[in-house]
């Protein structure tokens, strides 16, 4: 049986995330272009009503923030797939 498990956290060692990597068989990491990475925030922004301003700051806010605590964890993947954009 395959189950595919999606989350930002999935390999952080820090809070409730910190055990997770243990009940998994395997972790990759998909490491996303930046740019193609935030003009996808962007437009998912826009979708959910904000104006593209708003949706820019909140990309190169906490977004970009986050965005480096997850790239942090990716020596804890079992394998790292780039994004070729």
């Amino acid at each position: 049986r395959l189950v595919i498990v999606d989350g930002n956290f999935l390999l952080s060692t820090q809070g409730p995330w910190q055990h997770v990597k243990d009940v998994l068989d395997e972790a990759w990491f998909l490491d996303a272009v930046p740019e193609a990475r935030r003009e996808r925030l962007i437009r998912r922004y826009i979708s959910f009503g904000f104006t593209p301003e708003i949706a820019r700051a909140k990309t190169e806010g906490v977004d970009e923030r986050t965005s480096a605590l997850i790239r942090s964890t990716a020596p804890r993947a079992d394998l790292a797939i780039r994004e070729v954009g």
